[in-house]
């Protein structure tokens, strides 16, 4: 006799709850049938892998199937050697250096800079990237965060990096983020300024501005983005990660900034990536917490609660 699912597709079945790979293997011993118990393959099949449905045979009833992709889904040991790294019985975590943002009063460059004589309008910093810069007005002193300061894009640096010029005199509290939109297509050429040469143009730069009230007290602000996977490292491996570190950093001379600008205005942005060879790997949302405190550990529990998810942390450790 010829076995007919329920008709109704809310029919209520008995429930059987499965993991992933379990359910791969229903399906596979369905459509292969080595033991000839399906007389309709490609019906049954359908039936399991679109509709969770199957004959269970030896009751004789129809299933109703349920994945639960963390059933036997523990995590394996992590790798120890390269050998490991590419066995699916361990797991590896590697890290990348995907951007760096940071502000100065100077230019701490060790590479040329190319300038753009008029600045372009898309590189004008709009968007949020919570750096903040104190701003006194009278006797009031107040944290602002720098894209709503007046600012343009004095210059690249190498493919992916620039440097704006910010301009904290020009602020006032009720202004809003600069909105800029061009039609047509403009060009913008910059001049090399070699290396040695940048101290130079740095003061003449500070010379002229500071006859401008409006351009008095100006502050740069840097931004370096990385390609992404080129600074895959092993985090555990500290020469690895120093490599990976100044093939970053190596532009910028950090003796030139400030202490107070590398401990409250400078982060990197770390990206880590937790692989398995054979398995997709995907973060547990009940575990972020969790997950939060291990790589903030500084951060109070009472933040990491409240830290809306998808948003930037606003208590990553700075550079120091």
């Amino acid at each position: 006799m010829v076995w007919e699912p329920e008709h109704h597709p809310d029919a209520d079945l008995p429930r059987e709850t499965i993991s992933l790979r379990e359910f791969n293997l229903l399906v596979e011993d369905i459509w292969f049938n080595e033991h000839n118990v399906v007389e309709r393959q490609d019906f049954e099949t359908c039936l399991a892998a679109l509709a969770g449905r199957y004959h269970h045979s030896a009751s004789d009833e129809e299933h109703r199937l349920f994945i639960n992709a963390r059933n036997s889904a523990q995590m394996p040991p992590p790798a120890q050697d390269e050998e490991e790294r590419n066995s699916e019985d361990y797991f590896h975590v590697i890290r990348d250096f995907d951007s760096i943002l940071g502000t100065s009063e100077d230019l701490p460059y060790q590479c040329s800079l190319n300038v753009y004589p008029v600045a372009p309008f898309s590189e004008t910093l709009t968007h949020r990237v919570y750096l903040y810069w104190p701003i006194t007005r009278g006797n009031q002193r107040t944290e602002v965060e720098i894209s709503r300061i007046p600012n343009l894009c004095l210059a690249k640096v190498g493919l992916r990096s620039k440097v704006n010029v910010m301009f904290p005199a020009m602020y006032t509290p009720h202004m809003s983020p600069p909105s800029l939109r061009v039609q047509g297509q403009l060009h913008f050429g910059t001049a090399e300024i070699p290396a040695h040469d940048i101290p130079t143009f740095y003061r003449r730069l500070r010379r002229y501005m500071n006859r401008i009230p409006q351009f008095q007290g100006a502050f740069f602000y840097h931004e370096v983005r990385g390609a992404k996977g080129g600074t895959h490292h092993d985090p555990e491996d500290d020469d690895d990660a120093e490599f990976a570190l100044q093939d970053v950093f190596g532009h910028l001379d950090f003796d030139q900034i400030t202490d107070d600008d590398l401990n409250h205005r400078w982060f990197v942005d770390v990206a880590l990536e937790v692989r398995r060879p054979g398995h997709v790997v995907h973060w547990r949302r009940d575990n972020m917490e969790r997950i939060i405190r291990h790589a903030v550990p500084h951060g109070s529990p009472l933040t990491i609660s409240h830290l809306p998810r998808g948003k930037v942390l606003k208590m990553i450790t700075p550079c120091s």
